[in-house]
């Protein structure tokens, strides 16, 4: 069981009937961001669509189709990858279908935690395994990736405390010959 607490030791605890609402403002601001981002998306791409509301199905319908070149799929990915980051863990070797797959299974995961969250009474949620597999290779990405970043800071850092210790020495004997 997961409590989120505050300074007065007041928690949330997302089992709880009454504290829903408080994650379903989370859930409520991610939809709202994908949506924005939607349109967005439907500017830039599809200038010449009236209709810039469209729903999660019909975006990934209209926007991301089999038959388009592989350039157009990757300037579409790297504006999303801007907004969504973890669209870069989805994508492998401009497989398209896998892509829109797994995309499909994260918006629709949001979209249904999102209705859990805020309606008061609500049948329980159940998820598909593909999503949890999704999850775990989603996290072992990031994680690796966090490694990678982390190892290179680390050289980074050496490397400058031992300029910074060359120049403070060599300053400090500076002084004391003058």
């Amino acid at each position: 069981m997961e409590k989120t607490q505050t300074g007065l030791g007041i928690y949330y605890d997302h089992t709880k009937l009454q504290d829903k609402y408080f994650f379903g403002g989370f859930f409520n601001l991610a939809q709202n961001n994908i949506d924005n981002v939607i349109k967005a998306f439907i500017i830039k791409f599809f200038p010449e669509r009236k209709d810039k509301d469209i729903n999660i199905a019909q975006f990934l319908d209209i926007c991301f189709k089999q038959n388009d070149a592989d350039s157009d799929f990757q300037k579409k990915i790297k504006f999303l990858k801007i907004h969504f980051p973890v669209i870069g863990f989805l994508t492998s070797d401009n497989d398209k279908a896998g892509f829109k797959r797994k995309f499909v299974l994260l918006l629709k995961a949001i979209s249904e935690l999102r209705n859990f969250y805020t309606h008061y009474y609500h049948q329980p949620v159940e998820f598909p395994s593909e999503l949890f597999e999704l999850l775990d290779d989603i996290f072992v990405k990031t994680t690796s990736e966090i490694k990678k970043l982390k190892k290179r800071m680390i050289r980074r850092s050496n490397f400058l405390i031992k300029i910074f210790r060359k120049n403070t020495t060599s300053d400090t004997n500076n002084r004391l010959k003058d």
